[in-house]
């Protein structure tokens, strides 16, 4: 007959199976009782002389034994967190973090998330170095589990460029904030003093006014007219009836007159229409931005920024190499100044990263894609205006579907041969990963 003992403190259980024993700890002391009433019941059956429960009493001694723990974790006896069936244990840091989530009734999806997508990375030494990375910069980590960072860029073509900026800055902020940019009036209005200068200006739709009525109410708004006093000389004064000698105002003998003028507007569309549209407006796709190291790369907004992996250098070692840069707010914000610097923010998938280099303070990374989906504002300190993601991760969800599938298929055809380690994982977390996002 088996020896089982069983012993409860506070948030530690020990078992004891015919003198091989484990301490098995618990972040609660709720969680310690559940497993010392599972242990008891199991105990009750051996017992009672079934085979069955000395077999999974003696599997729990081996300290690889992973039990439930908390935020839907795992846990084996070294204090090695899980998730699932996953062979590669979570780092501590990422731990610490969705715990302190949990505790404060955060969701910790997106982190979970974001370690899933870091198991699909194929440099392991990132697993570590880009979560310290986010972590130290407190970069948002969205509900799908990118992360967002900023890259300096310089501006490609002049024509059209303020109009063109206008529209991608204003269309990002303002979705942003949940207003309907279908329902914004764009317009433009001449400057009353340069009148070769014109300034681009947004209207709300209301239940009375649609579309150009926006633009008229602006116009016939007093508050919105320009007024100058205008002094009438003696040879105009002569010429003037008397009615119209009555309207003047006098100071010191000085006849003057008001002269009022209304704004001269002219109406463009609909915020999101031109937007959408923004291609058209001059020779070159606009917005459309560059690299300040090479000026050959091409990024446009709401389109992924590619190159191939295997171009990429991942030697955390090297400082600058062969990759797409992005970084912490700090280290974009000194990288290029002046007129034509432009700040982008982007969305970063964790398995698209290449290196975290060693220098820099964990300020920047290389890596093989990212997204930029907005052009930054800056408070008037020089620091960056956060955004709201949560429209626009959808939106790269759809290029890391088509991703995911191929490598799905060339995984599937791995699997006849054998040929590569951890296929069936890796094949179990692109499944998991297209239901999330799908």
């Amino acid at each position: 007959m088996s020896r089982i003992f069983i012993l409860k403190s506070n948030n530690t259980v020990t078992l004891s199976v015919n003198g091989k024993t484990q301490q098995f700890s618990h972040e609660t002391e709720d969680q310690a009782t559940e497993f010392l009433n599972k242990v008891a019941a199991l105990r009750e059956q051996a017992i009672n002389g079934e085979a069955e429960p000395i077999e999974e009493l003696t599997g729990m001694l081996d300290p690889l034994y992973r039990q439930d723990s908390i935020a839907g974790l795992i846990r084996d006896s070294r204090d090695n967190y899980y998730l699932g069936n996953i062979a590669q244990p979570l780092p501590d840091k990422l731990v610490s973090k969705i715990i302190e989530y949990n505790k404060a009734n955060l969701p910790t999806e997106p982190l979970v998330n974001f370690w899933k997508l870091l198991m699909l990375n194929p440099d392991e030494h990132v697993r570590d170095s880009l979560f310290n990375f986010a972590d130290k910069f407190s970069f948002p980590i969205t509900d799908k589990g990118y992360f967002i960072a900023y890259k300096s860029v310089a501006w490609i073509g002049e024509q059209d460029k303020e109009y063109a900026i206008f529209l991608s800055t204003e269309y990002i902020y303002k979705k942003a904030a949940g207003k309907d940019c279908s329902k914004l009036v764009v317009y433009s209005e001449q400057d009353m003093e340069y009148t070769d200068t014109y300034h681009f200006r947004l209207g709300e739709e209301t239940d009375e006014l649609k579309g150009k009525d926006v633009v008229t109410a602006y116009v016939e708004d007093p508050n919105n007219w320009e007024h100058r006093d205008i002094i009438v000389t003696p040879y105009e004064y002569s010429t003037l009836t008397d009615e119209q000698r009555a309207e003047l105002k006098e100071i010191d003998d000085v006849y003057y007159r008001d002269e009022v003028t209304k704004p001269s507007t002219m109406f463009l569309g609909y915020l999101k229409d031109e937007f959408n549209d923004i291609h058209s407006l001059g020779d070159a796709e606009v917005p459309t931005f560059t690299d300040w190291h090479t000026k050959r790369q091409v990024i446009k907004l709401g389109q992924p920024v590619k190159l191939d992996r295997s171009k990429c250098d991942n030697d955390p070692d090297n400082t600058c190499s062969r990759g797409l840069h992005v970084g912490a707010p700090g280290y974009v914000a000194g990288f290029c100044g002046g007129a034509d610097r432009y700040i982008l923010a982007t969305l970063v998938n964790p398995m698209n990263v290449v290196a975290v280099p060693n220098d820099y303070d964990f300020e920047k990374m290389r890596t093989c894609e990212y997204l930029p989906y907005a052009i930054c504002k800056l408070t008037s300190e020089g620091n960056i205006e956060e955004i709201d993601t949560r429209y626009f991760e959808d939106d790269y969800c759809g290029y890391e579907t088509e991703e995911l599938e191929r490598e799905l298929d060339r995984l599937e055809k791995l699997s006849l041969n054998n040929d590569e380690e951890n296929v069936e994982e890796r094949k179990a977390i692109i499944r998991n990963r297209l239901i999330t996002i799908g």
